[in-house]
Parts: C-alpha cells; sequence; structure tokens
C-alpha cells in the first residue's frame, strides 16, 4: 500500500515510484537486464527502455497500464496477481537497442519490489504477501 508521497519541487530530476522488479543474466554475454514494474509513478512516465554501457546493463520500465490495471490511489490497499511472462516476452522481442533478444539466454536472479527516488520526493509504502513465482528450466 502506498500510504505517502511528497514532491517537494516539481522538477523532472524529482521522480520516484513504488515498484517491483526481476533482475535476469545473460548465460550467453553475462549481461543484466532489469524489468521494472512501477506500481505507482511519482513524477516520472514508465515504458521506455534503458541501458548503462559501462555494465552493461539493460532495463525496460513498465506500467500497470500494459497489464490493463488502474494506476493505485495514495493509501488505498491493492492486490495484483500478473504474469510478467507474455509482456517480458514483449519487450525483449521488440528491443531495438542492442540488447539481446534470444529469450532462451536469459535466467532469473533476483527480485526487488520497494521505493526508488531522485531528488526530493518523500516515498513510504508497506507491502505484504510479496511472491515470486518461477519456472524452472534447464539448458
Amino acid at each position: 500500500m502506498a500510504k505517502y508521497e511528497h514532491v517537494i519541487e516539481n522538477y523532472d530530476l524529482n521522480q520516484g515510484g513504488f515498484l517491483t522488479a526481476v533482475v535476469f543474466r545473460n548465460v550467453d554475454n553475462g549481461n543484466t537486464f532489469f524489468y521494472q514494474l512501477e506500481l505507482r509513478p511519482v513524477n516520472k512516465s514508465p515504458s521506455h527502455y534503458w541501458w548503462d554501457w559501462s555494465g552493461p546493463k539493460w532495463g525496460y520500465s513498465d506500467t500497470l497500464l500494459n497489464y490493463g490495471k488502474s494506476i493505485p490511489l495514495i493509501g488505498t490497499r491493492v492486490f495484483y496477481s500478473l504474469d510478467l511472462l507474455p509482456r517480458l516476452k514483449e519487450v525483449l522481442q521488440n528491443a531495438s537497442n542492442g540488447i539481446d533478444t534470444d529469450l532462451s539466454h536469459w535466467v532469473s536472479i533476483g527480485s526487488y519490489h520497494g521505493s526508488h527516488v531522485w531528488g526530493n520526493v518523500r516515498l513510504t509504502s508497506v507491502w505484504d504477501s510479496f511472491s515470486l513465482r518461477t519456472k524452472y528450466k534447464d539448458h
């Protein structure tokens, strides 16, 4: 439940959000891919690819709207049960930024859920009963 959000000054660099993310490692080249699902963006627009050439690390910030879900209101308790795999396949297969689009090369190595902030933003959230299920595939 997102309990509180406050953007002190409304500048583009003041951003944040509540998100859940799954981290993948490429077994072929060692690259990392972060699939971030913004549950409630604050002063930012999700649904974009990003990358860090120093890693190289790749990522995609997605939105609940792509799952047919609305963005939750502050102070409301919500429950989501989402199948990330079809959207994740679509995101990886449609990438044109140099990322490896062969789905068999990517394995999940971790997850994150919580808040993230840049600049003058304060966020508070309460999480419970988080569950992530994966299917094991032997290479």
